[in-house]
């Protein structure tokens, strides 16, 4: 096939001329089956052999940001689990040893080598690295970085360097500083005593970037709003970053501004400074927070400690995502891909607190005559994307009870703060259906919901809490989701606008896969990245990712046969938060 298929025929011919030309040989074509041709949501575990991504802007490795704006791929964390695997072994296409033509056509016209033959103090390269090939950025960055004992210097001149006419310009040019202390962010960390010093010199001016090994621990601000669930995420991320953390509690004044929140900028307009505790110097090296209100307090607090403090939010800042340092989010946002936000399937978990001993003993107590398998019904409530009407509880309860029925076990019902009185009263009735049943109340020490999470076989979960789905699943058992209807009173033209945008954003092709991004959708993702547009939460996303990561299923539909992939979304914002702190800041020219 080599004298059909080369480099010069790919780039003379079409791609029907590529097919058409070798099939027209004797015993160089033969037919395969679909499963050597499973496009997008057509893959099928046990049974495709090859999985294309021919969705563009859903490809997970991200070839081209200049001309997509990238969203998670629903079967995304495929790729990402072989990269992990790839990166824990080290693996790269090029290496010092065999290098790209590329790299070796630079050192041809350089005539000596860039890399260092023998250690040094301080290692430096002041030349030609704005002319090294992206393929080959990983290990020349691990090769400067083994060769020095204290210090990497680079100097990056871009006025030379012109973008192709043929395509867009590449990261490493419209988005140089980026591009290049992603890399060395990269390379520091495992090298965590070595410094680094980046200078980038163009058209306009030149920029200088340093990083300096912390002689201590980084002091850590965790902001804690109003939300529960917010506050749980953040203080799982804290503890698994393994620093000492301070908190700090917010509280917000009930009024709305004028002034919408994507204008707020660095602001404490919104906070009742005498309800919150103090924010004050010594400011810290990294800020911690959830949610939209406390978004403006971080970036005040980035502000007033004159920029050295990074900034991880979470969920949805609804400000400019460039605004901050990382924002780590969730399918239900559907925030577009940047290079500073990080996608993860579930909300960030947490241990729930101990129960007392006397507590779970009389629960037990309870528990252990009914039959088994024990299916948990975990209960959210209403809110701004769903209601759980008196319509809604009749379904799940039926449902429910024809799980258990099917299983011949017991049912676990527990409620919680959002569930109307009217749902919980048809949920807690009186059943033919052996079981348990706890009706919430406020700051009860005997509440069984952690209880029902660790000792249930079986999980079925109200779709309208990411937090409760996140917290189901990382139990380890099987888990049902149940999506409740759109809030009647939120079918204004405003939310039937929004939702016409993101029916617009999921359209499929004739194959049942997603189709390519057009002009329109990537200028509404510019309006997402820069908080203009807020819409509400799209709980189908996140179902559907749940779907396809095989962590969650609908209820009353057969067992997936989705091969579970085990959620590493903690490991994964722990790594980029560490990446972050390594990555350097501006320094004067």
């Amino acid at each position: 096939m080599l004298r059909w298929w080369n480099l010069l025929s790919a780039q003379a011919g079409g791609k029907r001329d590529l097919v058409d030309a070798p099939a027209a040989e004797p015993g160089l074509w033969g037919a395969l089956d679909g499963g050597w041709n499973a496009r997008d949501l057509e893959y099928r575990p046990g049974e495709s052999r090859l999985l294309h991504y021919t969705t563009l802007h859903l490809q997970p490795w991200r070839p081209t940001p200049e001309q997509y704006s990238y969203h998670p791929h629903p079967l995304g964390a495929l790729w990402l689990q072989l990269e992990r695997e790839a990166d824990a072994q080290r693996y790269q296409p090029f290496t010092r040893e065999r290098p790209s033509g590329a790299y070796r056509r630079l050192l041809a016209e350089r005539r000596a080598p860039l890399l260092p033959a023998a250690p040094a103090e301080t290692v430096a390269v002041l030349g030609y690295l704005e002319l090294l090939p992206p393929v080959d950025r990983a290990w020349f960055l691990e090769g400067l970085f083994a060769a020095a004992r204290r210090s990497v210097r680079l100097r990056v001149d871009l006025r030379q360097v012109a973008a192709p006419a043929d395509r867009s310009a590449p990261p490493r040019l419209t988005d140089a500083a980026q591009w290049w202390r992603e890399g060395l962010a990269e390379a520091a960390e495992r090298r965590p005593g070595v410094a680094w010093e980046l200078e980038l010199i163009e058209p306009g001016g030149s920029r200088c970037f340093e990083y300096r090994p912390p002689q201590g621990a980084p002091r850590v601000w965790v902001l804690l709003g109003r939300h529960e669930g917010d506050n749980r995420q953040l203080l799982a991320l804290a503890e698994a970053l393994g620093s000492p953390f301070e908190t700090r509690r917010l509280v917000f004044k009930r009024r709305r501004l004028i002034l919408p929140m994507w204008l707020q900028g660095a602001s404490l307009a919104r906070l009742d400074r005498r309800r919150s505790e103090e924010l004050s110097p010594p400011w810290p090296d990294l800020v911690l927070a959830c949610g939209r209100y406390s978004a403006p307090v971080a970036r005040w607090i980035r502000r007033r400690s004159g920029g050295m403090a990074r900034l991880v939010q979470l969920g949805r800042p609804q400000a400019p995502l460039d605004a901050f340092d990382l924002v780590v989010t969730t399918p239900q946002y559907g925030l577009p891909g940047r290079a500073n936000v990080l996608h993860n399937v579930l909300p960030l978990n947490r241990t729930l607190p101990g129960w007392s001993e006397r507590a779970a003993a009389a629960w037990l107590s309870r528990l252990e005559p009914l039959p088994r398998p024990w299916i948990g019904l975990l209960v959210g409530g209403n809110s701004s994307s769903s209601e759980l009407n008196e319509a809604a509880a009749r379904r799940l309860r039926e449902q429910a009870e024809a799980l258990a029925k099917t299983r011949g076990g017991s049912l676990l019902v527990a409620t919680s703060p959002r569930t109307p009185a009217a749902a919980a009263d048809i949920l807690l009735a009186q059943s033919a259906i052996p079981g348990a049943r706890y009706r919430w109340r406020a700051h009860d020490p005997e509440n069984p919901y952690p209880l029902f999470l660790a000792r249930a076989d079986e999980l079925i979960v109200t779709g309208d809490s990411a937090s409760m789905l996140a917290e189901a699943c990382a139990s380890g058992r099987p888990v049902h989701y149940v999506a409740l209807p759109w809030p009647k009173k939120r079918r204004r033209v405003s939310e039937l606008a929004l939702r016409l945008l993101a029916r617009r954003r999921n359209r499929l092709g004739e194959r049942g896969t997603p189709k390519q991004q057009d002009r329109v959708e990537r200028w509404l993702d510019k309006l997402l990245a820069a908080g203009v547009l807020r819409p509400r939460r799209d709980l189908g996303a996140l179902h559907a990712a749940l779907r396809w990561a095989g962590l969650a299923q609908p209820l009353g539909e057969p067992s997936s046969s989705m091969q579970r992939v085990a959620s590493e979304d903690l490991d994964r914002t722990v790594a980029a938060v560490r990446r972050l702190l390594s990555s350097g800041r501006a320094a004067a020219p």
